[in-house]
């Protein structure tokens, strides 16, 4: 299937015309579109800007500059920077694998405190 995006000035006057005329049939014919076609741009909000889709972030944009600074710091002062660290030092809620995922989103650095069984 061919998904076929249309200007929104073509939408406008599809939208304009069919007020005028209340008929989708003569509304596609005379622009030459198909029936369903003409019928979503009327009844939907076509090319509206649509809510995000998926689960929300569970760390804020403000909580993900507190753990950028809180690395810096960290590297600054030439400690080792682990998750559990900052997860402490930021007083963050969420789950340290959160914050491991986090951290390997934004490139930096840090060791994961795992126990090595020997």
């Amino acid at each position: 299937m061919v998904v076929k995006m249309y200007p929104m000035e073509l939408i406008d006057k599809v939208k304009a015309y069919f007020e005028k005329v209340k008929c989708l049939q003569k509304t596609a014919q005379v622009f030459d579109l198909p029936l369903s076609t003409t019928e979503y741009m009327v009844k939907n909000d076509y090319g509206k800007k649509k809510k995000r889709r998926g689960r929300r972030s569970v760390l804020s944009p403000r909580e993900n500059l507190q753990i950028k600074r809180e690395v810096k710091r960290l590297e600054t002062d030439q400690e080792r920077v682990t998750a559990r660290k900052v997860k402490e030092n930021c007083n963050l809620t969420c789950h340290q694998k959160t914050v491991e995922r986090r951290l390997k989103k934004m490139n930096m650095k840090y060791k994961n405190n795992t126990k090595k069984l020997s």
